[in-house]
């Protein structure tokens, strides 16, 4: 059993409330809703560190568009977040993975792969990587044909 919200948004970072509001409802809703606020907080992040990332530098600047499916998985119970944006795609093995945690940027990927227990990403032209350890992102052989869009895959297991 599942619960599902599935979201459409311009790339813009004034939209990111909605989705802190779409966590918190849908965490809520988990059999055992009594989750520390502090997971909580932690997905609403990731998923807000998330989306900056694909506006600020993955459209940087141009229009664009994040659809966004949040669900909501009993048994185990876990929050899975899965987006798909058309914008430039990228290699997030080239990111530092211990950024300057003093500096005002680049700490997206970091918080990303610290915060929740999976991330992956597919970028447009069929790479694959995934960081399962908080730590080292791995590239993953290509499946399938190459797609339109860029696809992250996070996960927190509640």
């Amino acid at each position: 059993m599942c619960e599902q919200i599935s979201v459409d948004l311009p790339a813009a970072t004034w939209y990111l409330a909605l989705l802190e509001l779409f966590i918190h409802a849908l965490v809520q809703r988990a059999p055992n809703s009594a989750h520390e606020e502090t997971t909580i907080d932690n997905i609403r992040l990731a998923t807000h560190e998330l989306c900056t990332n694909i506006i600020e530098h993955a459209y940087n600047g141009a229009e664009g568009r994040i659809l966004m499916r949040l669900t909501l998985f009993m048994a185990p119970d876990r929050v899975v977040i899965e987006t798909w944006d058309s914008a430039a795609p990228f290699d997030p093995t080239i990111v530092p993975l211990d950024p300057d945690i003093m500096g005002d940027r680049g700490r997206g990927l970091f918080l990303m792969r610290n915060l929740m227990d999976e991330v992956r990403y597919q970028a447009r032209s069929n790479q694959s990587w995934v960081c399962n350890d908080g730590m080292q992102w791995q590239w993953v052989p290509p499946q399938g044909e190459q797609t339109p869009y860029n696809y992250w895959y996070m996960v927190k297991y509640l």
